[in-house]
């Protein structure tokens, strides 16, 4: 039974249909910072608001412990810099924004995708062609990051209608907050969704009609396995309109889109997505818009992301071979003798079984799973034993998750010894490591 108790790149995405959104973070790495450009439209059509809004990763400071206080705090300071060109290389502006961090563990301890530091650069640019400049600097060590010549088209007020990209945000849990801001708090994932996150959609449109006859959306997916092709299709024409311009504001240390109240030119579209029954992958979303007699289709592609997803799912054979604790020789049987697709398919449905929602994407007890499996693979494995998972300790482990305490016993002319306890099951398990190699073998459960 199972009882659940430094890569350093950098991806952009600037939200228009000619620059491509921010790629997966890798599995094995993070990325120091993910950033993605926002544009809104402003109701003269002669500018338009750029917004370049970051994620910064702690795990890429240096942290120093700080020395006016007894307490083990540890700070981190940092710059980032932000700097715009115009199509001749000639610098428009350039701004920076300080960064201060606190922890209460030294670097070595940080673990990624956790405490990260949000903020945003606002510019107020003509149409055109522009390049752009991105730096993070860490005061401690000068160590540097920056990636140059990011290019940025902002387009023209053209016909009879100007749209911004989408703008993902995630439902919040203080919605009086958001009613008293009249504000969304954005996802910032380098334009990307986390799974099974509630995320919703906004677009901006600049209109010279008030009259949107209709609204129409559609995603899907399409992966290639076993050379045939599967296609995942979501679509609906729910959807709301908010009259105003989005702008952003920082508010405790989240970002939020708010929209400032105007004339009746800019048009904010609210439309309810299903996110959350996206599983990983590449999507593309179109919309289907009817204006007066017009009918506009357009296309953008974003891209569902697991940051801190565990490493022993990205090996599909290594996640199968790990079910042998909880899976019957069946179940066992069926998802390694099918060929890869169906193989999938037969883990997904496993999973499915035993998810607490089966509408949304991410099962928290798979995921919990899996973490246990990546850390009986880091705890556990031997020279003689490579996959910590399938000892003694790595089934107990991955069964019962961490003990509430573990006593090692160390005597001459004794094999090593450990007992671990879990007092809420008021019981014990005690290996052994009768060959002194470091694999403990169960020798015996008690309960007390």
């Amino acid at each position: 039974m199972l009882a659940l108790g430094l890569s350093l790149n950098l991806s952009a995405q600037v939200f228009n249909q000619n620059f491509p959104r921010a790629e997966k973070p890798e599995l094995w790495s993070f990325k120091p910072v993910i950033f993605e450009g926002l544009i809104c439209y402003n109701e003269d059509k002669n500018s338009i608001t750029l917004y370049i809004i970051y994620r910064l990763e702690p795990k890429f400071l240096t942290f120093v412990k700080n020395e006016e206080t007894q307490q083990e705090v540890y700070i981190a300071k940092a710059e980032i810099i932000v700097e715009v060109f115009d199509d001749k290389g000639t610098s428009l502006a350039r701004q920076f924004n300080p960064v201060y961090v606190e922890s209460n563990q030294p670097n070595s301890e940080i673990q990624p995708y956790t405490n990260e530091v949000q903020g945003f650069f606002s510019f107020k640019l003509p149409p055109a062609n522009y390049s752009m400049t991105l730096e993070v600097k860490d005061l401690a060590t000068n160590n540097i990051f920056i990636d140059r010549n990011i290019n940025l088209q902002l387009p023209a007020f053209k016909d009879k209608i100007l749209k911004s990209s989408s703008i993902f945000y995630v439902h919040s849990a203080d919605q009086k907050l958001e009613e008293k801001i009249k504000g969304f708090k954005l996802t910032n994932y380098g334009g990307n969704v986390i799974i099974g996150q509630k995320t919703d959609c906004l677009l901006q449109l600049i209109l010279d009609t008030n009259n949107i006859s209709g609204f129409s959306w559609k995603i899907k997916q399409r992966v290639f396995e076993s050379d045939k092709e599967y296609t995942t299709i979501l679509s609906d024409s729910n959807f709301s309109i908010i009259d105003g311009i989005p702008s952003i504001k920082k508010i405790n240390r989240q970002l939020y889109i708010h929209i400032l109240d105007s004339s009746n030119l800019s048009k904010v579209l609210r439309i309810p997505i299903p996110f959350e029954r996206l599983e990983t992958g590449k999507y593309e979303l179109e919309f289907t818009l009817s204006i007066d007699t017009m009918k506009m289709n357009f296309q953008e592609t974003f891209e569902v992301i697991w940051p801190n997803q565990p490493r022993s799912l990205s090996n599909m054979n290594l996640a199968i071979d790990a079910l042998h604790h909880i899976a019957t020789e069946k179940e066992m049987l069926e998802m390694k003798s099918m060929n890869q697709a169906k193989s999938r398919q037969a883990f997904k449905e496993f999973w499915k079984k035993r998810s607490p929602d089966t509408l949304c994407a991410y099962n928290p007890v798979m995921a919990e799973y899996y973490r246990r499996v990546d850390e009986a693979i880091r705890r556990f494995s031997t020279k003689d034993e490579q996959n910590g998972y399938k000892t003694d300790r790595g089934r107990i482990l991955i069964l019962f998750g961490s003990p509430t305490k573990i006593n090692r016993i160390l005597k001459p002319d004794f094999p090593p010894k450990e007992i671990w306890t879990y007092e809420k099951l008021q019981q014990r398990f005690i290996f052994i490591d009768n060959e002194r190699t470091g694999n403990y073998v169960l020798i015996r459960e008690e309960k007390y």
